[in-house]
């Protein structure tokens, strides 16, 4: 019977042995450390098109903050500034007046349709500016690592937008052609700050 008892613990501890050796070793993980990111940008927006009206080129800046999910997936916030100021010399610099044929300087010019009234306008003001808060959704194409040369990605960015418009400021001068003097003249000057104030809208 004393013989028994140990060869029992020897073959009990064996059979130990090998449900541990069943569970496996324990291994370390691969985790991101740099799972998170700020970010900042800025720079000049170009006006492009014809159908911009008379706004010259705008600045940009751009904020935000994003976290890493997983080694694919991204999401963050950002906020961003866009603006565009309204300039007077880009109707001045146009071959006619808002596709009209009249030259900027219409009563000098004698190829011009003819004309006996108008008003010019000296204004300043008008600038645009929008503000977005956006939410960006990022899809790394290759999975990242914390040592990874290049990221290719895609992103979706839905937004929520102010857009304003400050107030338009200046004269609206009144001018015409009198046929027996055969010349131009000004009459009378109207402020249009009245007609052009400020005004926002949300997108």
């Amino acid at each position: 019977m004393r013989k028994l008892i140990p060869i029992f613990l020897l073959s009990f501890l064996f059979t130990c042995s090998l449900v541990a050796q069943d569970e496996g070793a324990i291994t370390k993980r691969e985790r991101i450390v740099r799972d998170k990111n700020i970010f900042a940008g800025g720079g000049i927006s170009i006006v492009g098109g014809s159908n911009f009206g008379d706004y010259s080129n705008g600045i940009n800046f751009e904020g935000g903050y994003i976290k890493r999910l997983n080694r694919v997936f991204s999401i963050g916030g950002s906020i961003s500034y866009l603006s565009f100021k309204y300039d007077d010399k880009i109707l001045k610099n146009k071959p006619d007046v808002n596709g009209t044929g009249l030259s900027p300087d219409f009563y000098y010019d004698t190829q011009a349709p003819s004309i006996d009234y108008g008003y010019f306008l000296s204004l300043q003001g008008g600038d645009i500016t929008i503000t977005s808060l956006a939410l960006n959704l990022k899809l790394n194409f290759l999975p990242v690592k914390d040592n990874s040369i290049i990221s290719i990605y895609g992103f979706a960015k839905p937004f929520i937008a102010s857009a304003q418009v400050s107030t338009l400021e200046g004269k609206a001068e009144y001018i015409y052609y009198d046929m027996n003097l055969s010349d131009w003249f000004y009459d009378s000057k109207k402020d249009v700050a009245e007609t052009f104030k400020s005004k926002s809208s949300i997108t």
